[in-house]
């Protein structure tokens, strides 16, 4: 007999200042017991899959991560990752991103 356990978090996203247009990466790494851990994120607590126009420009990577390939300002905000394994209750980490732009002054 094998010992179950629900997914506990290992590496919790943090608070990340990106560049609009660069590339983004928010870490949620977790383990559990069995390990077929899926991981869900959530933008100021909407599902990423339900945000316009994110996903176009995001994935979701097999260690967890949401990884954004082309940040916009509007993608500023609270980010929350829940892994599950279907055991117990789901643990989430949330960390706040901010994207910020490069202006330039013309004379």
């Amino acid at each position: 007999m094998h010992a179950t356990a629900n997914a506990y978090i290992i590496v919790p996203p943090r608070n990340t200042t990106g560049l609009e247009g660069s590339r983004v990466h928010l870490d949620c790494e977790a383990a559990a017991s069995p390990a077929n851990i899926t991981y869900q994120w959530f933008r100021n607590g909407v599902d990423v899959r339900l945000v316009p126009g994110l996903m176009s420009r995001a994935q979701i990577a097999t260690d967890g991560a949401l990884v954004i390939v082309r940040a916009l300002r509007d993608d500023t905000g609270w980010y929350r990752c829940r892994p599950t394994n279907g055991i117990g209750r789901p643990p989430d980490a949330e960390a706040y991103l901010n994207i910020t732009c490069k202006y330039t002054v013309q004379l």
